[in-house]
């Protein structure tokens, strides 16, 4: 994750300045935090060696990839479909693992799809970032990585700066609102159609629904600007937590050990 974003960072610098010194600054701020890290990294190396996640076969690389199926777990968590495990026998998994509070896919949606050139414009390396990582999600990568699925937190973490960018452009508008409670909506019905509903659907359905409606109601009745713009943050909390509570903590295990891993 560290390499690819300083290779970003390297060429967004030099496409946007021309001068190959642009990149100094990082390159130092990126020696010394490696300096400042070396024993966790010494230490991470000494480990690898020979363990039994190193001596794994190369169908390893094919396990834990994200299924482009599993992308409407970015609005409802609920999702269930076949994930590729460790046993590489496809259990029926939650998106939990894709959960990113509901705000952001509805905040940069609408944003893509009435303003696309306004968008692109500020914001286009951060979506180029963000479909690259995006696409390490669903493909077999390398090394430490070959459980494609570890790139999940960096892709949370550039969707929720696009989305940030996005409601920055027209703040205060009630079409993120809007579009979050249509999408919850429309994940709602389209689970009960492919029945992709999984055991944790109730009451997360519901409460998401409630939680989509209840932003419409503010952004259109808060008349202070300072609280609106408060409301995006509160929501995406709530959304974290009515997910937490609400999927059993055993199908948060291995989501909850590769996030702190990877932290």
């Amino acid at each position: 994750m560290l390499l690819l974003l300083i290779a970003w960072l390297s060429i967004k610098s030099l496409v946007q300045t021309g001068n190959i010194f642009s990149v100094l600054p990082m390159l130092l701020g990126v020696a010394l935090g490696f300096g400042l890290s070396a024993p966790a990294w010494l230490a991470l190396l000494d480990l690898v060696k020979g363990s039994a996640r190193e001596l794994q076969s190369a169908a390893a690389h094919w396990q834990w990839r994200v299924p482009p199926a599993a992308l409407p777990g970015l609005v409802l968590p609920s999702w269930t479909v076949n994930w590729t495990d460790f046993s590489s026998r496809g259990p029926p998994t939650c998106g939990c693992r894709i959960a990113c509070g509901l705000v952001a896919p509805a905040a940069l949606v609408p944003a893509l799809i009435w303003r696309p050139r306004l968008v692109v414009r500020q914001i286009k390396w951060e979506l180029v970032l963000l479909l690259l990582v995006l696409l390490l999600c669903m493909i077999p990568t390398a090394g430490l990585f070959r459980w494609s699925f570890r790139w999940l937190p960096f892709f949370h973490l550039v969707l929720a700066i696009c989305a940030a960018e996005a409601l920055h452009l027209k703040p205060g508008s009630p079409t993120p609102a809007t579009v979050a409670l249509a999408l919850v909506v429309l994940a709602s019905v389209a689970a009960l159609i492919f029945h992709t509903t999984g055991s944790d659907a109730f009451p997360l359905t519901w409460i998401f629904i409630g939680l989509a409606a209840i932003w419409v109601c503010l952004e259109f009745f808060l008349r202070s600007s300072d609280s609106r713009s408060w409301t995006p943050a509160g929501i995406t909390f709530c959304a974290f937590l009515t997910t937490y509570l609400c999927v059993p903590t055993k199908r948060w295990s291995a989501a909850l050990q590769f996030f702190s891993k990877t932290a």
